[in-house]
């Protein structure tokens, strides 16, 4: 079983990603976690959708195996700039929070809403995930999950990478198998009510 204390990582502002998970259970008071990742890259599409990826590995002990975070961030359609309203209760983003421990793993997956911008100059991409709402998706070993009800909320700076976006997208679906709803490697497809209401707005949205 993955421990807790592991996972409560001090946010650090030269960080490329910091963010804030709080644990939903039923009858108890929300539990905090602030996340840290020391890794933090991204992949853009043509149709100007972004995929950013990050990672943080704690090595292990004597008694306990590594620990890897991984965080996927993955755009399904994009504001345009003096046509779309960008409030923080927009949905355009899948979102996939991985924690993997020796043989054990979980992931939580979902959606909400990411906000970017992308410095030609430097190639740095910077951003916010406000309010994602994720839920238990996959287990390597069937034990208590970590968490109930997951809300996840941060911001990031990446560099351009599709190698090292690809291979940890590869990782955790060789790792936890396919997930019909959030398969890592198929191509975005929100649910046609968000796809209609992006498309009433003037977001751009793939086919």
């Amino acid at each position: 079983m993955i421990c807790f204390a592991a996972l409560v990582v001090l946010g650090c502002a030269s960080a490329p990603g910091t963010f804030l998970l709080v644990d939903h259970r039923d009858g108890a008071r929300p539990r905090e976690f602030h996340e840290s990742f020391t890794e933090a890259y991204f992949d853009r599409t043509p149709a100007g959708n972004i995929q950013v990826a990050l990672r943080r590995q704690e090595p292990g002990g004597m008694d306990s195996p590594a620990i890897t975070q991984i965080a996927f961030v993955r755009t399904f359609w994009r504001s345009v700039p003096g046509r779309t309203t960008a409030e923080s209760t927009q949905i355009n983003a899948n979102v996939g929070y991985f924690i993997v421990s020796g043989e054990t793993g979980e992931s939580f997956e979902g959606s909400g809403a990411v906000f970017f911008n992308l410095d030609n100059w430097s190639g740095v991409l910077t951003g916010t995930l406000d309010h994602a709402t994720l839920a238990l998706s996959r287990q390597l070993s069937k034990n208590t999950p970590l968490f109930s009800r997951v809300t996840l909320s941060g911001k990031f700076r990446a560099e351009r990478n599709p190698q090292m976006v690809a291979r940890w997208v590869n990782e955790m679906n060789r790792r936890f198998g396919p997930d019909d709803s959030q398969n890592l490697n198929s191509p975005a497809t929100p649910p046609k009510a968000i796809r209609d209401a992006g498309r009433q707005s003037g977001a751009k949205s793939p086919p």
